[in-house]
């Protein structure tokens, strides 16, 4: 007979509707709280309007194409790519609801999945990261969803979650190039448990049929960074990437924009940097431990995962779903962990937290039924959701800044919207040709002018560069002295605004400003322009 609690009724879908409406309201209402643009948005807004006005992809190496592609399409809507941006991420983040719940009840029941649900549209980073111009909400969404149809395809034996399966694992792949980790790991689950089972090995003609989809869709891509890079690739992140964690290891500010640093892959990390390895594992897995889950979450999640699991059947149900931690097992050991790397895990161990609940209050309700009136026993089942509502509840709550009436202070995120005031006061007195040199990719994306970095080199290489690529203005911030500390003796007016300051003679110091924020800065100007 079928199992009707994994049917989805009326009922199902009314409450589906219900979730994302509600993640939609709060995410919403949240936006009030939006300042500034990040720093990776910049160059999704950057690669969208190369996309929208046709001129092509090639921007896209770093960051993958799909998200930029949403965002560009979104601006046809919007007054401007920032908005656009914030749109596709909050209904993104807001559809979220959909695959975590049909995994709940796929795997679980339809009390668990609705639990994780709940989280998932009040955990205040996923609620953070899809109110702001990033792929994350984008990436899980689709990711979750590719989880759900390729599971579906393989029990069912059915063609078109397949296709589903490889449309929605090569968006996420698009989005952000781990997705072919958790694809990858996926479909090696799938044939582990087919061999063991000994099943029929038609079943992994879907997985196949799936596999196909997603290259022919990311296939594009592959070709256009093959022919941009002239390496057949999955990503073209990786590298800068590796440079990121060398930059906070060595403590050595933006190694990356150092001419004299080479570029390095995965084997080079290895063999030149054994103890990076070991120091970087050590201390991600005690980021993640400490940032990802409370230490009662973390024993719930634990519960739920191996409790019932004791058939073969339900120990590879639950491999199926850590499948997708598969990407987290490469950074912690390579890149450096931050906030937004650990997202796309949240899911699956909400949806572990709620199985913990559901195992807990079934054990509770086994030891009561001989001393407790039955209503209040079957009433108990329920607590899993009530406690997921209670706690979702007081998440949103807690998460109203508290200083949203208090006066702006750089102190409050490093400078970033201060960096965001600069700009457009920019915007309003340099000419509309100029070119920026300034550390901080905010300002030149306010200001609405053509900016680059300066290299991480000393000063004479910085001005040869200028003259190179024809820069006409130097914004000396505070993030342009802490990324450049070579360039202090620029500072002298704010450092030591008594003392007589004379630039040195290939500048022109044009204006000395604060913004209201705190947040001092110089513009010079190049004379050779």
């Amino acid at each position: 007979m079928p199992d009707n609690s994994r049917v989805l009724t009326r009922a199902d879908l009314a409450l589906l509707t219900l979730l994302a409406l509600a993640a939609l309201g709060i995410r919403l209402y949240f936006l009030q709280f939006y300042d500034v643009i990040s720093a990776d948005g910049i160059s999704y807004v950057s690669i969208a309007k190369d996309f929208i006005s046709g001129r092509g992809l090639a921007a896209a190496t770093h960051y993958p194409p799909f998200y930029p592609i949403l965002l560009g399409l979104a601006s046809t809507l919007c007054h401007d790519f920032e908005t656009a941006g914030l749109a596709v991420s909050v209904i993104m983040g807001s559809l979220l609801v959909v695959p975590v719940y049909l995994l709940g009840v796929e795997f679980f029941d339809k009390r668990v999945g609705f639990a994780a649900a709940v989280l998932s549209v009040t955990w205040p980073t996923l609620r953070y990261w899809s109110t702001a111009v990033m792929s994350q909400a984008t990436y899980i969404t689709l990711l979750l969803l590719g989880v759900y149809f390729l599971w579906r395809a393989y029990k069912k034996s059915a063609p078109l979650p397949a296709v589903l399966a490889g449309a929605f694992f090569a968006g996420a792949n698009l989005t952000r190039s781990e997705g072919v980790l958790v694809f990858a790991a996926a479909i090696s689950v799938l044939i582990l448990f087919t061999f063991i089972n000994r099943l029929p090995l038609g079943k992994l003609l879907y997985a196949l049929l799936a596999l196909g989809v997603f290259f022919l869709v990311c296939s594009p891509y592959l070709v256009m960074l093959h022919e941009l890079t002239g390496k057949w690739q999955l990503t073209g992140k990786s590298k800068i990437a590796i440079a990121d964690a060398l930059s906070e290891y060595f403590g050595k500010p933006d190694i990356k924009h150092d001419p004299a640093f080479k570029e390095l892959g995965y084997l080079d990390l290895f063999r030149l940097y054994p103890e990076y390895i070991r120091s970087n594992y050590l201390k991600n897995i005690a980021a993640c431990w400490r940032d990802m889950l409370p230490f009662y979450g973390w024993i719930l999640a634990a519960i739920g995962l191996v409790a019932g699991a004791t058939r073969r059947e339900v120990l590879m149900q639950r491999a199926y779903l850590l499948a997708t931690f598969a990407p987290l097992s490469v950074i912690v050991v390579v890149f450096f962990i931050g906030p937004e790397y650990t997202q796309p895990y949240l899911p699956v161990l909400f949806l572990c937290i709620g199985s913990g609940l559901s195992r807990l209050t079934a054990w509770m309700s086994a030891g009561m039924n001989d001393i407790a009136p039955a209503p209040m026993v079957r009433y108990l089942g329920y607590a899993p959701v009530c406690l997921a509502l209670l706690y979702g509840s007081w998440n949103v709550v807690r998460a109203i800044p508290s200083d949203r009436n208090v006066p702006y202070h750089y102190t409050r995120d490093g400078g970033r919207y201060d960096d965001k005031q600069v700009g457009l006061k920019l915007a309003q007195t340099l000419p509309k040709d100029a070119v920026l040199m300034t550390r901080s990719g905010r300002i030149g994306f306010y200001s609405g002018r053509t900016y680059l970095t300066p290299p991480q080199t000393d000063y004479a290489g910085i001005v040869e560069f200028a003259a190179k690529n024809k820069a006409d203005y130097l914004i000396a911030t505070g993030q342009l002295l802490g990324m450049r500390p070579q360039l202090e003796f620029l500072y002298g007016p704010i450092l030591d605004p008594d003392r007589p300051f004379t630039p040195p003679p290939e500048l022109e110091l044009v204006s000395l400003s604060q913004e209201p924020g705190g947040s001092p800065y110089i513009v010079y100007r190049f004379k050779s322009r």
